[in-house]
């Protein structure tokens, strides 16, 4: 896992968070994990409220400072 274990994200959260660390889209997420893309973006909408950012971006670079 590359997110901070600060962040508080559940074992599917984490998943989440990787693939779009791997540049994958909404619906690629959705395939690989067997969910409904809806599914996905709760997801994000949960890892992004933990990590209290607001794009994907911001959520790549509070990462990769919190792995600092």
């Amino acid at each position: 896992p590359r997110a901070a274990p600060a962040l508080g994200l559940s074992q599917r959260e984490q998943e989440v968070l990787d693939l779009v660390l791997d540049g994958l889209n909404n619906k690629r997420i959705a395939t690989q994990l067997d969910i409904s893309v809806a599914t996905v973006k709760t997801h994000l909408s949960n890892i992004f409220r933990k990590a209290e950012v607001g794009s994907r971006f911001e959520l790549a670079r509070r990462v990769e400072r919190d792995a600092r």
